[in-house]
């Protein structure tokens, strides 16, 4: 019925039919392609020595000395914070605001530390846990001459 009401309107069904089997294999041969490709890609990867590439950059430790932290103990002072992109952020240097609630991170993470615990900061986005922290760190690492690792 769909056959006759297409040659009925002036469609050659012949020639539909053929190109939409010529179009359906066009698809299926680039499939193949798509396949191919991403298992040739993936043989790279395998066969790509551990050292190279951006992801081992990534995970290469660097050792860098630090500078002096000034604690974040004062509330209502302005602590400037260093060293940043050592810590991942995008910028190097900033303020930081001391509220009530930095002195209680700070008692925390001690506490954490001196027990053997893990400590998980939550808030909502922006709000300086991530500075915070990394203050913490480089006063810690500073005054007891430990070795900091920020993953």
């Amino acid at each position: 019925v769909l056959q006759q009401k297409l040659e009925d309107a002036g469609y050659d069904v012949m020639q539909i039919a053929t190109a939409l089997a010529a179009k359906e294999q066009r698809l299926v041969e680039l499939q193949k392609e798509k396949n191919r490709l991403a298992e040739q890609q993936r043989e790279q990867q395998l066969q790509r020595p551990p050292e190279s590439g951006p992801a081992a950059k990534r995970r290469k430790l660097t050792s860098v000395k630090l500078e002096d932290q000034q604690p974040l103990t004062d509330a209502g002072s302005y602590v400037p914070v260093s060293q940043k992109k050592l810590a991942g952020f995008h910028a190097d240097e900033s303020t930081l605001y001391v509220r009530a609630e930095v002195r209680e991170l700070w008692e925390a993470l001690d506490k954490a530390v001196a027990d053997a615990r893990n400590l998980s900061v939550r808030g909502p986005p922006g709000t300086g846990k991530s500075t915070e922290v990394w203050a913490w760190a480089k006063h810690v690492a500073k005054e007891k001459g430990i070795k900091v690792t920020w993953f």
